[in-house]
Parts: structure tokens; C-alpha cells; sequence
């Protein structure tokens, strides 16, 4: 301890005594409440409590090095603990009282299926309108040791243990929302991130290295023909510095455009029309046709539903069956759904986005470029997913399945199977999705009245129940004895 007015007093020194007393002390209290927090509290699954023995061995391992850390590096340390604080909000977030529980399962299951099963999921509510995907937590605590480089990173890679080999990541949904299981088909547009990020991240610099000098070219053109009101001995610096600034725009509008869209892409191809009916339901509640300019560099919710709808078309046409198995397509229970999902070609008739997209250079040319490489990106993030989900969900080839379990809903019936005891099959995630969805629009549209907070939350908990229970049967029904005859 420096003692005031000696003169080995400084404020560095002052500060330094300061912060390495109360950063080990932050540490400790921090992994403790991680601790308290994994054995205190009801999660729905394994991966909440795993994700608290991450952050206590990362805060543990931090606090047993601080007293030999560089003082120029607690600031850092400082950073990295107020990090991990912010984000045990996401465990606290997850417990059973906080998140459709009945699903949650079920939906991690579907996730791991399509990210990896290295890939594990918490679930949580947050108050914004919005569907949200953050992680990865190992990587991140994986590198924050490595800001930390007086910390031997083996010693951390040993107290995480077989957590280090995890990749585990939160999903958010909208807190009004946490009953409303139909409207968390979203979550296969947030885990299309996942997918659509291998992508981007090995590819993306290379298509735009090839085509920036294009682009350069027809933003410096659209600068030219409007020039700005400046002193002539300045122009072209002027004129070269906005230049520069658009291009980089551009480079962010086409990277977070292309997320955007194959996200969208992947939902569909994972779960079918199901995806469609969430986008159309919550894009309604915003103006279709905002730039991405004044939206984040989000693409206009008008140009994305008319993509899906592409994604869609197989399922969108009508079927005369010509041998005596098949089954007329749509059929009546799923002919209300259908003419629903169809209203949206009337939508994207309209071009007032594309429109929009034109009046700004940096749009106009960066939705030029995906207009022209979107068949090629889409295919090759597609054959990213693993091998039992490269098909597309097609409703039109699940009829039968998905006629049945409708049946079951307007009997109150949960949807959690196929078929007659003792000749039954567990329900797919996606398929109790695409019934709920049909069994609700068909509601909607033949019964006015129908659609109250009571009607939903009485088709939202039989789907709840089917979800769970389809889960649990095909997680532990082979494991039972077959029925005697």
C-alpha cells in the first residue's frame, strides 16, 4: 500500500490498489451468483445450468490471476467481469416461469438438429417486439481469456472442461408473447443466423472484392451527377471522401441484407409455410416498404415476404390427385391456410419497396447485386445445413399427418401424434407448427368472433401439450416395451 503524500504516491497507483481490491472481489461475487443461479433455480433444460458453470469457472480463473495481473490490464479484466454480469440476465431470463416451457425442449431438439449438435440453446422473454439471437458464449469467453494473456488459457480450457467444447447460444422472443408457440417459428429464422454466418464469414469478402470496383464506379457516378455545394479546390477530396463513406454503407447494407434474407430462406426451407405465417403476422405490424437505410440495413419486410413466398410455391399450388392413394391438395382443412398464405402474392405485387430501393445509390446497387447472385448464395448456404434436413419441408407431401392432427386440435385433442394406439407416430416439431398455424387461420377466417385472448391461449396450450408430449414419446418411447397383442 502506497501511503498519500509519499512520494511514491501517484493516482496510477492510487487507482490500481483500488481496482485489483474490488476486481478480485467481483470475481468471486460473480461466480457465486453464477453458481446460485445454476442450483437455485427451475430450468426447462440442461443448457441454462451449463451455461452458469461456464461463466463461474471463466470468473473463478480471471479472480485467481488478478493479483498477478499487469496494472495496465485491469481495465480490461474490469470490462471482461461487467461483461459476464450483463449477461447471467440471459440465465436468470430462462427459468420455466419466464419461457414457454412445454416447447422449450422440443425446440432446442429441432434447433440441434439444424446448427450442430455441438450447438446448445437457452431460451428467454425480452420486453422489445422482437425476435433476437445472441452468442456464442464459449468463443466469447474463450477470447476474453485471450485479451488476458497472463492467464494461461490451458488453465481455462481445464476448468470449463467438455463445456469448452460447446457452442451455446440465446435465443430471445417477445415477452407478450411467451404463450404464443406458432409465432416462435421465428426461432427458425434465428437459427438460420448459425447457418448463414459459415457462409458470410468465409465468403462474403470475396464477392464484394470482386464487385467493389463496380460499385465504386456507380456511386462515384451518382456523386458526379449531384455534387456537393462545396469550394472547387475541395471538390474532389470532398467528392472521394463520400465516396468512400457510401461504399462502405454499401458494404454493411449488402452484408446485413444477405444475412437477413437467407435467414428467412433457411426458416422456410426448415419449417414450410409455418415460417411464412409468422413473418406475415409480424411484419404486419410495421410499414413494408422502409429503407434499409433508415431500418438498421434491414431489407423491407415487402422485398423479404417475396422471397418466402418463392420458397413457398410448391406448397401454395393446388393438387387434383390422379391415383387412389393421394389426397387432394389443399383439402378442406388446410384450404383456408392456403388461400391465407396466397393473399400474400397480392402483396408483392406491389414493387413500392423496390421502388424505395431505387431511390438511394447505395440500395440501388447493393440489391442489384443480390438480385444476381441470390440463386448461387442461396443453393450454397442451403447445402450448409446437415444431411437429414437438405430436403425442404413440403406441406403438400405431409396431408395425411397433418389432416390428422388438425382433427386432434378441434377435438382439444393435443397434437403430440399420428395415428391410432398402439400404431403410432411421435409428431415432428414442424408439423404440429403447420397444423396450429392451419387450425388458427381456418378459425380466423370462417368464425369473425373468433380470436380472443381465451381462444388463443386454448389452442396455444394444446400445442404447448403436443410439443411436449410428442418430445418426450420420441425421446423415450422406443425405450418402453412394445404393447401386448
Amino acid at each position: 500500500m502506497v501511503v498519500p503524500g509519499s512520494p511514491d504516491w501517484s493516482e496510477d497507483k492510487w487507482r490500481e490498489e483500488i481496482l485489483r481490491r474490488e476486481l478480485v472481489a467481483q470475481a468471486s461475487v460473480l461466480a457465486n451468483l453464477a453458481a446460485k443461479l445454476e442450483h437455485g433455480e427451475d430450468f426447462p433444460t440442461e443448457t441454462p445450468p451449463k451455461l452458469c458453470r461456464l461463466f463461474e469457472n471463466t470468473a473463478q480463473i480471471i479472480g485467481n490471476y488478478i493479483p498477478s495481473a499487469p496494472a495496465t490490464h485491469l481495465r480490461i479484466v474490469n470490462n471482461v467481469l461487467c461483461t459476464i454480469a450483463e449477461y447471467l440476465r440471459f440465465i436468470e431470463r430462462s427459468r420455466m416461469t419466464q419461457t414457454p416451457w412445454s416447447m422449450v425442449q422440443a425446440a432446442e431438439a429441432f434447433l440441434k438438429r439444424q446448427a450442430g449438435k455441438e450447438c446448445e440453446f437457452i431460451i428467454r422473454p425480452q420486453w422489445a417486439f422482437n425476435y433476437g439471437i445472441v452468442g456464442e458464449f464459449v468463443e466469447v469467453c474463450r477470447e476474453m481469456i485471450r485479451l488476458l494473456p497472463w492467464i494461461p488459457l490451458a488453465d481455462w480450457e481445464k476448468a470449463v472442461e467438455e463445456i469448452g467444447k460447446c457452442r451455446i447460444y440465446c435465443l430471445s422472443f417477445p415477452r407478450i408473447q411467451r404463450l404464443n408457440c406458432l409465432s416462435h417459428a421465428s426461432w427458425g429464422h434465428e437459427v438460420g443466423h448459425i447457418i448463414a454466418l459459415r457462409w458470410l464469414n468465409k465468403e462474403f469478402q470475396n464477392l464484394w472484392a470482386k464487385e467493389k470496383p463496380r460499385i465504386r464506379k456507380a456511386i462515384e457516378k451518382d456523386v458526379l451527377a449531384n455534387p456537393p455545394p462545396v469550394e472547387p479546390l475541395l471538390k474532389d477530396l470532398y467528392i472521394q471522401g463520400v465516396v468512400v463513406d457510401k461504399l462502405m454503407c454499401a458494404a454493411d447494407v449488402a452484408r446485413q441484407g444477405l444475412e437477413e434474407l437467407l435467414c428467412d430462406a433457411i426458416a422456410v426451407h426448415l419449417l414450410g409455410p409455418a415460417a411464412l405465417a409468422a413473418a406475415c403476422e409480424f411484419s404486419a405490424r410495421y410499414y413494408l416498404d422502409e429503407s434499409p437505410l433508415q431500418r438498421e440495413q434491414y431489407p423491407p419486410w415487402r422485398y423479404r415476404l417475396r422471397l418466402m413466398l418463392a420458397e413457398c410455391a410448391e406448397d401454395l399450388q393446388d393438387y387434383k390427385p390422379t391415383a387412389g392413394t393421394d389426397l387432394e391438395y389443399p383439402g378442406p382443412l388446410l384450404k383456408k391456410y392456403i388461400l391465407w398464405l396466397k393473399e400474400v402474392s397480392l402483396l408483392v405485387a406491389d414493387d413500392k419497396d423496390k421502388q424505395v430501393l431505387k431511390g438511394d445509390v447505395i440500395t440501388r446497387v447493393v440489391y442489384s447485386l443480390i438480385e444476381e447472385r441470390w440463386a448461387s448464395i442461396r443453393k450454397a448456404v442451403l447445402k450448409l445445413l446437415p444431411k437429414n434436413s437438405s430436403r425442404p419441408y413440403r406441406l403438400r407431401e405431409r396431408v395425411a399427418i397433418i389432416n390428422d392432427l388438425i382433427t386432434k386440435i378441434e377435438e382439444s385433442i393435443p397434437p403430440n401424434e399420428v395415428g391410432v394406439w398402439p400404431s403410432t407416430t411421435a409428431a415432428t416439431f414442424e408439423d404440429v407448427m403447420n397444423a396450429g398455424w392451419a387450425f388458427k387461420i381456418t378459425k380466423a377466417r370462417t368464425q369473425p368472433d373468433w380470436g380472443s385472448a381465451e381462444d388463443c391461449q386454448e389452442l396455444f396450450c394444446l400445442l404447448l401439450k403436443g410439443m411436449e408430449s410428442s418430445f418426450v414419446q420420441s425421446t423415450f418411447g422406443t425405450r418402453l416395451p412394445a404393447p401386448q397383442a
